[in-house]
């Protein structure tokens, strides 16, 4: 079989382009340029909204004398909560800080965010699949850097996450920050995904 060629542009920022696009469109995750552009973005996001909202106060412990973050992972994830629950700092952010038109659309699309419980019943080569399990909506979604598979490596199909659903160009991610809510039933995700597959209703932009 001969070996399918990679299309080139002429321009290398074009064809940069191209290329993160097809990993974009075609893997579970996104390319190397698509994810440092995303963090390049939503890591000043996060410090601009504990700055405001002094989040961190909440995992921070004086251990002897000294002020300790006790777990990272989770300041971060408690800072993106309260991003999505005030919104209204995507605006506030864009005012106060020099953005190029990319970035000020990208932040723009967060506004779309998809918040809840998610059953995750599919890990395939374009994503994977997760179900709204309160509105019964069924997504394709992409990995940041990891994909969801090996994020959630060792959890049987179905099991149920919570996390928020971002708008990335043209695909669907994750904030990056997932939680397992164990308590969660998802044994009609299945069936929900069976019909979204048949019906042609998978949301894969948001």
């Amino acid at each position: 079989m001969a070996k399918k060629k990679t299309k080139r542009f002429g321009n290398p920022a074009k064809n940069a382009e191209y290329q993160a696009r097809e990993a974009r469109l075609h893997g579970a995750s996104l390319s190397d340029k698509d994810s440092s552009f995303f963090y390049e973005l939503f890591t000043p996001l996060l410090a601009f909204t504990n700055k405001r909202l002094d989040v961190l106060k909440n995992v921070i412990e004086d251990i002897d004398g000294m002020k300790v973050v006790m777990d990272y992972d989770e300041a971060l994830a408690s800072i993106s909560d309260e991003l999505w629950k005030n919104p209204s700092l995507l605006d506030a952010y864009m005012e106060e800080t020099t953005l190029s038109e990319e970035q000020k659309a990208l932040l723009q699309s967060w506004k779309r965010y998809v918040q809840g419980k998610f059953a995750v019943v599919r890990h395939q080569k374009n994503g994977s699949v997760l179900v709204d399990i309160e509105t019964e909506k069924v997504y394709r979604v992409k990995g940041i850097i990891d994909t969801l598979e090996d994020m959630l490596a060792g959890f049987p199909l179905p099991f149920v996450i919570q996390t928020t659903l971002l708008p990335f160009k043209d695909v669907i991610i994750t904030s990056g920050h997932i939680g397992v809510a164990y308590e969660e039933d998802a044994e009609n995700a299945e069936k929900l995904y069976q019909q979204a597959k048949e019906n042609g209703t998978i949301i894969t932009v948001l």
